[in-house]
């Protein structure tokens, strides 16, 4: 009897030991247990990264054994063993660089969880990136990495040009989006609408059985129209159905001389259905392609212009009462809808001769976001029909509101649980990110609708601290998850290689650096003078520094009277010798990882790019000043009580970082 309930202790055991294992490898892989998540320094575990000499004669045989090439050792390798700088200019090397990618043979029950970064500055990508990757990481799902697109101001280019993506994989199972698209078998944007569409279409002026239903809409393009009106069951109209052909006008009256409906008779085809209110308008019931030949331009994009303010969609007269259609207004926001980033605010604003900026030449911002918006469009667009899909993100009628997860579920009810829930959403630091001015809508990762989703896909509704969106029950996941962001997603060499050639010029820590933001910035209020900015910073330099300046300023003549004063100012340009054969789009990472290693750093406040210099320098123990001090406070007077009571202030959370992303790590 004894020895039968020893075998049935020992199969419990080895039961809950399977079970946990896969969790217990990922953290332990990662070095996330155990303090500081060091790896044993008696540990003999061969490493996949070989030391390389100075004199670089082993590049041949480290190239022969990693079956690599031999520039590969030396950018992957050699440059990382090197280090010439503080030894956490790299801080993730010591973490990582025995670990292993994390490869997953293709499951059937494998999850997924893909995203659409959002759709503006570089810094707002990369926060997209930390939350998605960060939630994949804590629920065991495999990343869907989005391919290159056109990114805001940096042209065609990739997260993997930015980020060390075999760091990523040795952290978290990664599967790129068209192995991906293929795998969940993937549905492009209309593919199933717009082919039927364009047979069916009659003639304009013949008799339309369709009975159309107007939506009073806003930011849509042809494809998102049409997909609006499938996923309520019904199809896109043909011309012929919106225009009455005895009136030779539309059923509904628009508000506006130069108005089009989106319709079914072609791809991209739009209707005019505006009406000169003085004379009779020949465009009225013609479309786009009838009048000029071909689809509009801007029928591909989302940008929100005065020009479309309707959607028409169509059904049968016995689906309509199925259905029980009814004309409804709702602020639908599509999934490339970029307003409120604020950088397509003034995109309808009208110019000093009265006529909309639509027909006008885009500013190079908005020939960006329009050039981004489209590629979303051909890259997610479609996704929400697919089978086993599960999609998080504002949909027609919702307000736009803020996504905070809770792993594995927000607590309900009192307790100390509920308490410590309570003050992440109330008090403390946490507070201050005040959820961008939307409304939190919160979501328990543990539900079935969850937990059943094959993909897990976001809209572009992830814009914030990763750790601000998280909320843990159990804190040593939420350590884990933040040394993970810490240690696995960091800039590429591409971006800290050309940066370290600054740094061992100027000196590790013997500079300071000051972050002018200005270009297509649309904070105003954050523009001061460098004469202020000069009376704001000069008690935390030392006499002759040199003041490294990372700015997109391209006038140098705004720095003149730092240059009048005596100061020591240097760019970027001045070490173009050094950068050579830097891409552009590079550069201001590039420069981000200059401030990172100077002994003081000044940003710009509501800057992302300030924010990411400041938890960088955070990461780093070697790094003894992590106060950020900004352009327009003076000090010492203005951060008076202390630095810190002043910094944690109320303001936004997406714009600034916060010392829970690095403390206690």
């Amino acid at each position: 009897m004894a020895r039968k309930k020893m075998v049935t202790l020992l199969i419990g055991t080895l039961s809950f030991f399977l079970a946990c294992r896969f969790t217990l490898e990922r953290l332990l892989q990662s070095g996330y247990l155990g303090s500081g998540g060091l790896p044993s320094e008696d540990s003999e575990e061969e490493s996949d990264v070989l030391a390389v000499d100075e004199s670089l004669s082993s590049l041949k045989a480290a190239s022969e054994r990693l079956g690599v090439p031999q520039k590969i050792v030396y950018e992957k390798v050699y440059v990382q063993e090197k280090a010439p700088i503080g030894s956490d200019y790299r801080y993730w090397d010591r973490l990582t660089k025995r670990r292993k990618p994390i490869v997953k043979k293709r499951d059937p029950n494998e999850k997924f969880l893909s995203f659409e970064p959002w759709n503006g500055g570089f810094n707002n990508i990369r926060q997209s990136l930390e939350i998605a990757a960060s939630l994949a990481f804590a629920t065991n799902r495999t990343l869907a990495f989005p391919p290159p697109w056109n990114m805001y101001l940096r042209g065609k280019s990739g997260l993997e040009d930015y980020f060390d993506l075999v760091d990523i994989t040795k952290g978290l199972p990664v599967i790129m989006y068209e192995e991906f698209k293929t795998l969940i078998h993937w549905k492009p944007p209309g593919q199933a609408f717009t082919q039927a569409a364009k047979t069916d279409c009659p003639a304009m002026g013949a008799a339309s059985k369709k009975v159309p239903v107007k939506y009073d809409l806003a930011g849509f393009s042809w494809n998102s129209a049409a997909k609006f009106c499938n996923s309520k069951g019904v199809e896109l109209c043909c011309a012929a159905s919106v225009c009455d052909r005895k009136a030779g006008e539309p059923f509904f009256e628009a508000q506006g001389d130069d108005v089009w409906v989106p319709v079914a008779d072609d791809e991209n085809e739009w209707l005019q259905v505006g009406k000169d209110k003085f004379q009779e308008d020949p465009r009225m019931c013609q479309t786009h392609g009838g009048l000029y030949g071909d689809g509009p331009q801007w029928g591909r994009n989302t940008q929100t212009d005065g020009l479309r303010q309707h959607i028409v969609c169509c059904a049968t007269p016995s689906h309509r009462r199925r259905h029980m259609l009814s004309e409804e207004k709702v602020a639908y926001e599509e999934a490339t809808e970029v307003d409120l980033s604020g950088a397509l605010r003034q995109s309808t604003a009208v110019n000093t001769t009265g006529q909309s900026q639509h027909r006008q030449s885009a500013s190079q911002s908005q020939r960006h976001l329009l050039g981004q918006s489209q590629d979303y469009e051909r890259f997610f667009g479609g996704i929400e029909f697919t089978p086993g899909v599960l999609l998080i993100g504002p949909k027609p009628g919702d307000p736009w509101y803020q996504d905070i997860f809770c792993i594995p579920e927000c607590p309900m009810g009192m307790g100390p649980l509920q308490e410590r829930f309570k003050k992440f959403n109330t008090q403390g630091s946490k507070e201050k990110m005040q959820l961008g001015q939307r409304t939190p809508k919160f979501h328990s990762i543990n539900e079935k609708q969850y937990t059943a989703a094959k993909v897990i896909h976001f809209r572009q509704n992830l814009l914030g601290q990763f750790y601000q969106q998280l909320w843990f029950q159990d804190p040593v996941l939420e350590v884990a998850t933040k040394r993970f962001v810490r240690n696995h997603i960091h800039f590429s060499e591409k971006v800290i290689g050309p940066a370290e050639k600054i740094i061992e010029t100027l000196g590790d820590k013997q500079f300071s650096c000051i972050h002018v933001r200005r270009g297509d910035f649309q904070y105003h209020q954050t523009r001061a003078t460098f004469a202020e900015v000069m009376e704001a910073t000069r008690a935390l330099f030392l006499p002759g520094e040199r003041i490294y300046i990372a700015t997109d300023e391209r006038d140098k003549s705004f720095f003149k009277s730092g240059a009048a004063a005596g100061w020591n100012l240097t760019y970027w340009d001045d070490y173009a010798h050094l950068t050579k054969g830097t891409p552009g789009f590079i550069i201001p990472c590039s420069e981000m990882s200059v401030c990172s290693r100077a002994r003081i750093f000044v940003g710009t406040q509501l800057s992302t790019f300030s924010g990411y210099i400041q938890r960088t320098r955070g990461y780093m123990d070697d790094q003894p000043h992590k106060e950020v001090y900004d352009t327009q406070t003076v000090f010492p007077s203005g951060y008076a009580p202390s630095w810190s009571e002043i910094w944690d202030h109320p303001t936004c959370g997406w714009c600034r970082e916060f010392k829970e992303s690095w403390e206690g790590l």
